[in-house]
């Protein structure tokens, strides 16, 4: 399985006021391993903090995709209706034209 974590912070206004999260990092170089064993092992003094899996911003992307492509193809569909009555106002102003000029 694929253990992969994303750490996403929540903070509002009372919480920033109040939030005492403090890690020091002091050596130049860390692993991606060394920073989540300190996110596992600190207890989180900020209320919000949301672990997400892979799997569940994968599905977020998915989702968000097949948004996507629906917005587009209705905005298609509509660009294709303005066409169509486009080509219906020019078809009739040729029959107006000539009933106008069959009447002369």
């Amino acid at each position: 399985g694929c253990y992969k974590n994303i750490v996403e912070e929540v903070v509002d206004a009372a919480q920033v006021n109040t939030a005492a999260t403090t890690v020091i990092i002091t050596t130049e170089e860390i692993t991606l391993a060394q920073v989540l064993k300190a996110l596992k092992t600190s207890k989180p003094k900020v209320k919000g903090i949301v672990f997400k899996s892979q799997d569940d911003i994968e599905a977020k992307i998915d989702v968000d995709h097949q948004l996507a492509e629906r917005l587009q193809a209705q905005e298609q569909e509509e660009l294709f209706d303005a066409e169509k009555a486009t080509l219906f106002q020019q078809h009739l102003k040729k029959r107006k034209k000539h009933f106008v000029a069959k009447r002369a």
